[in-house]
C-alpha cells in the first residue's frame, strides 16, 4: 500500500465564482452615443484570455477557506462573498454548489482581510457529537468581526482592536493519544496588524453564537433587537501585543502547557541565582509562536495567575511578561443592515497586555512568511523567504530540520494512526505536507527526520488547505467516535480548476527502512494473497511459488497469517497444507528452545494446527472408504438397550409416523446426503480452540486433545456433529463397538464432548439409526461395552477423565447440560430418543432416582409439546408461524404456565373455531348436560359434521389427556376472548369482527365469575376510552360527526361505528347478565407439565398479552395503551387475575348501558341537534366512564328540563326509525325484524331513565298509523291506558291523512262540501312532524276515525271536529 492522491471533490460553477467575487471593482461609466455600439466580435477574444488568466491565478487574489467538516467552502474578495454547499454525488464525491452570494457593498470604509469557515457540533441528543451548522468569521480591514451563518445572515458584528485584521485561526478540542498530552481549551484567535493578539473563550463564544442564532430564527431581519437580546451576555476574551518582534507576519498558538521541574529550576537559577525562590508547582501558560522579522520565530508564554515573587523575577528577565487578563466585554456589538451609514460612537478598545518573547530565534535577514504547529503541540514549520520550510522543536525552541528550494511553499500537516490489531500500544505517524508552487510539486516528509515518502505532480496554480482544527463544543468522548473523526479533514489540495483531491497516506511508511524485516513480510504477505487470489487452481507451480515466498519470512506473526490465509484457500489441498504445518512444527523443534517467545508461540500454533489437520484427514479417509461391516438390527435388542416397554416403543413410531405427515409448520435446518458430509477445513479448526488442553498417550501413538471453541455456536455445533457422525448414523449402517470404537480414536476431543456433539447431531434431525446412537452413547460415557469386554479396552487405551470420575463429569458435569440442550431444541421427536439413550445410561450406572426422575419429567413434556404441535397443524394457519420465540421446551417454561393456554388459544382465534365447539368438547368429554338445552348439543353435534372441525376436536380430546388444565374449556375461551381483542386493537378499523368474536367467546364462558372479570378487563382496554372519545365528539358537534375526526379518535371509519357500538352494548349486557348470576369462586391447578421449576426464575414474566397486575385501587388490568400491566413481583394466568377482578357495579353498568343505547340511536339513525350528556345531570355526568366496580352518587331523580329533553329524545328516535321503514302494501303488514330491536332499545331506554312509558306508546301509536300499520299499532294500542289523548293525537293523524289526499286529488266539488269549521282546523294543522302514508283504502281510514270516535269523550273540544270529519270521509265524493 502506498500514498495516493484521491480525487475528493469539485467545485462546481468556478466561472461564476470568479466574476462575482471580481464585481468589487467599480466601473467606468459609459457614455450613452458609445454605449450603442456593438462591439462583440472585437473584444470576445481578449476577454476569453482575461478570464483565463484570472482563473489560473484566482487563489493570489482571493481569500479561501474549507470547512474541517467538509461541508462548507468560502470564497471572499474586497466587497463579495460566496458560500458554497458540499453534497455527496453517486460516484462518492463531493459536489461544491454556491448557496449564498453576499454583497458588502454597503460598508464603504471597509473591506474583507481574512475569513474563517467555523464548523459547530450539535448538543441535542438525537444528534450528539454530529455537525450541527456552520459559522462563517470575516475579517475586516477596519478591525470589525463579523459572524454569519451558512445562508449568509448576520448574527454578529464585534470589533475587540481599531486596525486590520490580518490572521483568523482556531484551537479545538484534541484527543488525548498524544506523550505528555494536556487538554486544551477551545478558542478562536485574531491577529491585528500591530501585533495585537485577541483570544476568544471557545465555550464563551459557543453560547454567544447559540444564543444569537436563536433570536436570529425568531427574528428574521432585525438585527438590532438580536442584539437588545443578547446584551446581557458577555464575551470573554484575552488580549496580547507582541512587542518584541519589529513585524509579524503569521503566528499559531501552541496550546496550554506546563514546565516540568528541572526546567523550571533552571530558569530560576540562570535569572536569580542559586538563592531564587520558586513556586512548589510549575506554572501553567499558554505558548504562542510568532513568525515575522526581527527576530524571524518568537516564542511567547503568557503565565496564567502568576502572583508569586520569584515569577516575579523572572517575568523581569525574561522581558516582563504580565500574568494574562481575561476581559469581560460586551464590545460594540452591532446587526442589520448599513445600508444607510449612521454615525455611531467609537466603541471602547480595551489596552493589550505586552508580552515579551521568551525564545526567539533572531536571523536579520529572513523573513517568516507562514507558520503551522502539529497536532501534538510539539512541532512547529514555518515558511520564509529564503526559499526555506524549517522545522521547528517547540519545547527547546531549537530549529532541527531545515528543507531548501521551496520558495512561496505551503504547508500542512497530515496525522495517521496505526491500524494494527495491537490496542494496548497505538501509535500514530506524523508527515508533512509540502506544496512548492514553483515546481508544481506535492511532498510528503516523514517527521521528524523521515524521509520524503511520495511526491505528485499537481500543477503549478495549487491551494494546501490545511484547517488545522475541527469542530467547536466537542469533547473527548464524541471525538473518540471513529464515524466523527472520519469526517475530519487534514489537507486538501484544491486546483485552479476547481478540483479537490486528498492525501491517502499509509501508516508503515513511517517505517520504511530497508532493514526493517516486519515492513519487508507485509509486503510478502501482500504478495502471497495477490498470488492466491489471481490462482484458481492448485498446481506444482503455485505450490513452489508458496513454498518460496514462505521461507523468506522472517517475522513469526506475520507467517502466521500467511499460513492462516493458506488455510482461507478453498483449492489448496487438506494433505500439502498439513505437511507445510508439519514442517514448520518441526523446524522450530529442531532449532531448540533458544528462541523468542514469538517464535515459540508460533511453533505451538503450527503443532496445533497440524493436529487438528491430521484428524481432519483421517475422518474424510474413513468417510471414502466402503467396506464397513454392518448388520441388520434385532428390533427386540432396541427394546432391552433403552430399558423401555415395547409398548412404549411402538407407540412412539406410530405417533412419529402421524407427527411427520402433520408437523410442517415447524422449521428446521436440513442437509441432504452430500451437504451432511462436508465441512471444509476452516469451518472445522474454527470449531476448536487453536491451543490444545492437553493430552491422551499410550505406546505407540501420543494425541493432542483440543477443547471446542468458546464462541461456538448450536448451529455449529450441530453441523459439527453431523460432519462427525454421520457415517454412524445413516440408516443403513449398523456397526459393531470395535468399528465405532476405532472411529472415535481419531477424533481429538474428550468423550463427554463428543457425547455432547452427538446429542446435538442427532437432534438436528438428520438421523434414524437408534441403534447406533445408543452404542455411541454408552461408549463415550464410559459405561461398558455391547458386545464384548474387548471392544472397550482398545478406546480405554487412551485415559479418559471420565472413565476415572464418572459420577463428576457425566452425571453432575454433563446431565444439567444435556437437559438445556434438550429443552432448547426444536427436534421434538429425535429429543425422546435422545431422553431415553442417556436415562439408560443413568440406569446401567445406577445413579440417584433423583435423575431418572428428572428424565421422565423432560420426556413428559416432551410429548406434551408434540401433542399441542399437532394440534396446531389443524388449520389454514399455524400460531407457530406467528410466535417470536422457537417452540422448545425452554421457552415455554420461561414464558410462564399461561402460555400453552395462549398459544392454544391464539390457533383457535386465527383459524376461527367456533366457541360452541370447546363447550360442546366439555361436555362429551365430562358426560355433563346440566344446564345445556337438546339445542346446545345438536349445534355442537353439527359442527362436528365439518371434517375440519371434527379433526380439530379429536385432536384437542386427545391433547387434553396430556394438558388437562391448560385446555380446560373456560381457559381456553377466556384466553380466546382476550387474544381477539389483542387482534381488534392492532387495526380497530378493519378488525370490528375480532370485538364481536371476543364477545361471542365471552357469552359461552360458564362460570360467572370468570366471564364478568374478562369482561372487565375488555372494558378497561381502551374500549371505554373509544367510547368515551366518540361520545365527547357527539356531544360537541350535537350530531355524528365526520368520518375523519371518527378516525383520528375512535380509531374507526363510520361506517363500522355501528356495529362497534352494538358490541358495547353487547358486552354491557354480557357484564350485568353474569353479575347477576355469580357463582362459586374457581379452583385452578396446574399440569404436571409444569412441575418442578425451580431453575427457571423468570417463570411467570410471560408475554404482555398474558400478564395482569392488578392494582389495589384498582381494578383496571389494562395499562393507559389498553395492554395488559405486567411486574415482575406479581404474575398470574389470565384466568386467576380475571377471576379476582372486582365484583361490578351492576347501577353502574346499567347506567352506563345507557348512555351506550344512546349514541347507537344517534349513530345509527343519523340523528341531529342531539346532545348525549345533556340528558344527565351532574352527579350522573361525572359518573359515566368510571370504573365499573366503584360506585358513584347516581340519582333517579332529575330536573324536569333533562326529563323534558329524554322525551323529546325519545320521540327523535322513534321518528329517525320509522323515517327508515318502507311503505306497507296493506294495513297487516309488520315491522322488519331489525326495527323492532331498534324500537325495543328505545323502549328500554325510556323505562331505565324513568321516561314517561305511556306517552312514548302514543307516539309509537300514531307513528304506526301515521304509516297505516294498523296491525302492529293494535298491538300497542291494547296496552295504553289514557286513550281519550291516545284519540286526539289520532284525530291529528287522521287530519294529517286528510290533507295529503287533497293536496294530490283537487277536487273542487269534494271541497264544497267541507264545513268552514272543518277547512279551517285542517289548515291549522300544518305540516307534519312525521312520516304519513295512506293506503288506498278508503275503509282503513274510516276505521281510524270511528276508533277516535269511540275513544274521544263528548266534552273534549275535537270531538265536534271529530264528528265533521267522519262525514266528511263518509261522503261518497270522497275518494281515495
Amino acid at each position: 500500500m502506498t500514498c495516493s492522491l484521491n480525487t475528493f471533490g469539485k467545485i462546481l460553477d468556478l466561472e461564476k465564482i470568479i466574476q462575482f467575487l471580481n464585481n468589487n471593482k467599480e466601473e467606468k461609466p459609459k457614455n450613452d452615443w458609445t454605449s450603442d455600439w456593438d462591439w462583440k466580435e472585437q473584444t470576445s477574444s481578449p476577454t476569453n484570455e482575461t478570464n483565463t488568466r484570472a482563473q489560473e491565478n484566482w487563489f493570489d487574489k482571493f481569500h479561501v477557506s474549507f470547512s474541517p467538516c467538509g461541508n462548507l467552502a468560502v470564497f471572499a474578495s474586497d466587497k463579495n462573498m460566496t458560500i458554497c454547499m458540499g453534497k455527496w454525488d453517486m460516484n462518492n464525491q463531493l459536489k461544491f454548489s454556491i448557496s449564498s452570494k453576499i454583497n458588502l457593498s454597503h460598508l464603504e470604509d471597509e473591506s474583507i482581510t481574512s475569513i474563517l469557515t467555523l464548523p459547530i457540533a450539535s448538543q441535542r441528543i438525537s444528534g450528539e457529537g454530529l455537525l450541527d451548522w456552520t459559522c462563517i468569521l470575516v475579517g475586516f480591514n477596519s478591525g470589525n468581526i463579523r459572524m454569519f451563518t451558512e445562508n449568509g445572515t448576520l448574527l454578529i458584528t464585534q470589533m475587540f482592536h481599531d486596525t486590520k485584521v490580518s490572521k483568523l485561526k482556531c484551537r479545538t478540542y484534541e484527543c488525548s493519544k498524544y506523550i505528555g498530552w494536556i487538554s486544551q481549551p477551545e478558542e478562536i484567535e485574531i491577529l491585528y496588524e500591530n501585533n495585537v493578539l485577541v483570544c476568544i473563550d471557545g465555550a464563551n463564544l459557543y453560547h454567544y453564537l447559540r444564543a444569537a442564532r436563536k433570536y436570529a430564527a425568531t427574528l428574521p431581519g432585525d438585527h438590532n433587537d438580536i442584539m437588545e437580546s443578547i446584551s446581557s451576555m458577555s464575551l470573554d476574551y484575552k488580549k496580547w501585543k507582541f512587542d518584541s518582534q519589529e513585524s509579524l507576519t503569521d503566528f499559531v498558538s501552541a496550546g496550554l502547557t506546563s514546565e516540568n521541574r528541572f526546567d523550571q529550576l533552571f530558569a530560576a537559577s540562570m535569572i536569580g541565582g542559586p538563592d531564587e525562590k520558586f513556586e512548589s508547582i510549575p506554572p501553567m501558560s499558554n505558548r504562542y509562536i510568532a513568525c515575522g522579522n526581527s527576530p524571524y520565530v518568537s516564542i511567547y508564554y503568557a503565565f496564567e495567575g502568576l502572583s508569586q515573587p520569584v515569577l516575579t523575577e523572572v517575568k523581569a528577565v525574561a522581558g516582563k511578561i504580565t500574568s494574562s487578563l481575561m476581559t469581560a466585554a460586551k464590545g460594540w456589538i452591532g446587526f442589520g443592515k448599513s445600508s444607510t451609514p449612521l454615525a455611531k460612537p467609537k466603541p471602547k478598545i480595551e489596552p493589550p497586555t505586552n508580552l515579551a518573547q521568551r525564545i526567539g530565534l533572531q536571523d536579520y535577514r529572513r523573513n517568516g512568511e507562514s507558520v503551522i504547529i502539529s497536532p501534538a503541540n510539539n512541532l512547529a514549520a514555518t515558511t520564509d523567504s529564503f526559499a526555506r520550510v524549517i522545522l521547528i522543536d517547540v519545547l527547546k525552541g531549537i530549529a532541527i530540520r531545515i528543507f531548501k528550494g521551496y520558495r512561496d511553499a505551503q504547508i500542512g500537516w497530515i496525522c495517521v494512526d496505526d491500524e494494527s490489531d495491537d490496542k494496548s500500544n497505538k501509535r500514530y505517524a506524523l508527515y508533512l505536507i509540502i506544496y512548492a508552487p514553483r515546481r508544481g510539486l506535492v511532498e510528503i516528509w516523514g517527521c521528524q527526520q523521515g524521509i520524503r515518502v511520495a511526491a505528485f505532480n499537481v500543477g503549478k496554480n495549487c491551494r494546501l488547505i490545511y484547517p488545522g482544527y475541527f469542530m467547536l463544543s466537542l469533547n473527548g468522548s464524541l471525538y473518540n467516535n471513529e464515524y466523527r473523526l472520519s469526517q475530519h479533514i487534514q489537507c486538501l489540495l484544491v486546483n485552479s480548476e476547481g478540483l479537490i483531491k486528498t492525501l491517502n497516506i499509509p501508516f508503515h511508511l513511517i517505517l520504511s527502512d530497508k532493514n526493517n524485516q516486519r515492513v519487508r513480510d507485509t509486503i510478502l504477505l501482500k504478495k502471497l494473497k495477490s498470488i492466491l487470489r489471481e490462482n484458481k487452481q492448485e498446481s506444482d507451480s503455485l505450490w513452489h511459488s508458496i513454498k518460496i515466498i514462505l521461507s523468506e519470512f522472517k517475522t513469526p506473526s506475520i507467517k502466521q497469517q500467511a499460513l492462516e490465509k493458506l488455510l482461507n484457500t478453498s483449492y489448496l489441498s487438506t494433505r500439502t497444507i498439513y505437511e507445510i504445518f508439519l514442517n514448520e512444527a518441526q523446524e522450530i523443534k529442531k532449532n531448540g528452545e533458544n528462541q523468542s517467545p514469538e517464535t515459540h508461540k508460533f511453533g505451538h500454533f503450527c503443532e496445533s494446527y497440524s493436529a487438528l489437520i491430521k484428524s481432519y484427514i483421517v475422518l474424510n479417509e474413513l468417510y471414502s472408504m466402503e467396506n464397513l461391516e454392518s448388520k441388520e438390527p434385532i428390533e427386540e435388542n432396541l427394546s432391552e438397550l433403552l430399558q423401555i416397554d415395547e409398548g412404549d416403543i411402538k407407540e412412539y413410531f406410530e405417533l412419529r409416523k402421524t407427527f411427520n405427515l402433520k408437523d410442517s409448520s415447524c422449521k428446521k435446518v436440513k442437509f441432504n446426503e452430500i451437504e451432511k458430509r462436508i465441512l471444509d477445513l476452516p469451518k472445522y479448526l474454527s470449531c476448536f480452540d487453536s491451543m490444545p488442553i492437553g493430552n491422551l498417550t499410550n505406546e505407540e501413538d501420543p494425541r493432542l486433545i483440543f477443547d471446542l471453541s468458546k464462541n461456538i455456536s448450536i448451529s455449529e455445533k450441530e453441523r459439527l456433529g453431523v460432519y462427525l457422525f454421520s457415517i454412524l448414523l445413516e440408516k443403513d449402517k449398523f456397526l459393531d463397538s470395535q468399528r465405532i470404537v476405532e472411529f472415535l480414536t481419531n477424533i481429538p476431543i474428550h468423550k463427554i464432548k463428543l457425547l455432547d456433539l452427538l446429542i446435538h447431531a442427532w437432534i438436528s434431525d438428520q438421523f434414524t439409526n437408534i441403534y447406533n446412537l445408543v452404542k455411541i452413547s454408552f461408549i463415550l460415557s464410559g459405561c461398558s461395552s455391547l458386545d464384548s469386554k474387548d471392544d472397550n479396552n482398545e478406546i480405554k487405551n487412551y485415559s479418559d477423565p471420565i472413565d476415572h470420575d464418572f459420577e463428576g463429569i457425566f452425571i453432575n458435569g454433563y446431565l444439567p447440560k444435556f437437559k438445556n440442550t434438550i429443552e432448547s431444541s426444536k427436534s421434538l421427536m429425535q429429543s425422546i430418543i435422545a431422553v431415553w439413550t442417556i436415562r439408560s445410561i443413568v440406569l446401567k450406572s445406577q445413579s440417584d432416582s433423583s435423575q431418572l426422575e428428572m428424565l421422565q419429567l423432560l420426556s413428559d413434556r416432551l410429548y406434551c409439546m408434540i401433542k399441542l404441535s399437532m394440534l396446531f397443524t389443524i388449520g389454514k394457519k399455524s400460531v407457530l408461524n406467528q410466535i417470536d420465540f422457537d417452540y422448545n421446551i425452554k421457552n415455554i417454561l420461561t414464558k410462564g404456565k399461561g402460555v400453552l393456554s395462549e398459544l392454544a388459544s391464539k390457533h383457535i382465534v386465527i383459524n376461527d373455531f367456533p366457541p360452541k365447539l370447546l363447550n360442546f368438547i366439555d361436555d362429551e368429554i365430562e358426560d355433563i348436560t346440566g344446564e345445556d338445552t337438546k339445542e346446545d348439543l345438536d349445534e355442537g353435534r353439527n359442527l362436528l359434521k365439518d371434517v375440519k372441525y371434527k379433526e380439530f376436536y379429536d385432536t384437542l380430546q386427545e391433547t387434553r389427556k396430556f394438558l388437562p388444565k391448560s385446555l380446560e374449556s373456560d381457559t381456553l375461551l377466556v384466553n380466546c376472548a382476550w387474544e381477539s381483542i389483542l387482534f381488534y386493537n392492532r387495526d380497530a378499523e378493519k378488525s370490528v369482527d375480532y370485538l364481536n368474536s371476543s364477545l361471542r367467546f365471552c357469552s359461552e364462558i360458564g362460570n360467572a365469575i370468570l366471564k364478568q372479570g374478562i369482561l372487565s378487563i375488555i372494558w378497561h382496554s381502551n374500549l371505554n376510552k373509544k367510547v368515551a372519545f366518540l361520545s365527547d365528539l357527539i356531544d360537541k358537534v350535537g350530531k355524528f360527526p365526520n368520518d375523519k375526526s371518527v378516525r383520528k379518535e375512535v380509531g374507526i371509519n363510520e361506517e363500522k361505528t355501528v356495529i362497534f357500538l352494538e358490541c358495547i352494548m353487547n358486552l354491557l349486557d354480557l357484564i350485568m347478565d353474569a353479575n347477576c348470576n355469580i357463582n362459586e369462586v374457581p379452583i385452578f391447578n396446574y399440569d404436571k407439565f409444569w412441575k418442578d421449576l425451580t431453575d427457571y426464575n423468570e417463570l411467570g414474566l410471560i408475554s404482555t398479552n398474558m400478564i395482569l397486575n392488578l392494582a389495589n385501587s384498582s381494578s383496571s388490568a389494562t395499562d393507559i395503551s389498553g395492554k395488559l400491566k405486567n411486574t415482575k413481583t406479581t404474575s398470574k394466568q389470565l384466568v386467576e387475575l380475571a377471576a379476582e377482578q372486582k365484583p361490578v357495579n351492576y347501577h353502574l353498568c346499567l347506567f352506563q348501558y345507557q348512555l351506550i343505547r344512546i349514541l347507537f340511536l344517534i349513530v345509527k339513525y343519523n340523528m341531529k341537534s342531539v346532545k348525549p350528556y345533556s340528558f344527565f345531570d351532574t352527579k350522573g355526568k361525572q359518573a359515566l366512564f368510571s370504573e365499573l366496580h366503584t360506585h358513584p352518587l347516581i340519582s333517579n331523580d332529575v330536573d324536569i328540563k333533562i326529563i323534558n329533553s329524554r322525551k323529546l329524545f325519545f320521540t327523535k328516535a322513534l321518528n329517525a326509525i320509522m323515517q327508515e321503514v318502507k311503505e306497507p302494501i296493506s294495513i297487516k303488514a309488520k315491522l322488519p325484524e331489525d326495527v323492532n330491536e331498534s324500537l325495543n332499545i328505545v323502549f328500554n331506554l325510556s323505562k331505565d331513565m324513568d321516561v314517561d312509558a305511556e306517552y312514548i306508546k302514543r307516539y309509537y301509536c300514531c307513528l304506526l298509523y301515521a304509516l297505516d300499520y294498523h296491525s302492529e299499532a293494535e298491538k300497542v294500542f291494547h296496552s295504553i291506558k289514557e286513550l281519550e289523548l291516545l284519540a286526539s293525537q289520532l284525530l291529528v293523524v287522521v287530519g294529517h291523512k286528510v290533507n295529503e289526499i287533497l293536496e294530490k286529488n283537487f277536487d273542487a266539488n269534494l271541497m264544497a262540501i267541507l264545513s268552514t269549521n272543518l277547512n279551517s282546523w285542517l289548515k291549522s294543522l300544518g305540516t307534519s312532524d312525521y312520516r304519513i302514508h295512506t293506503i288506498s283504502s278508503k275503509q282503513a281510514l274510516l276505521e281510524l276515525i270511528g276508533i277516535v270516535l269511540n275513544r274521544l269523550p263528548d266534552s273534549f273540544s275535537e270531538y265536534k271536529i271529530a264528528v265533521e270529519l267522519f262525514d266528511f270521509l263518509e261522503n261518497p265524493l270522497f275518494k281515495l
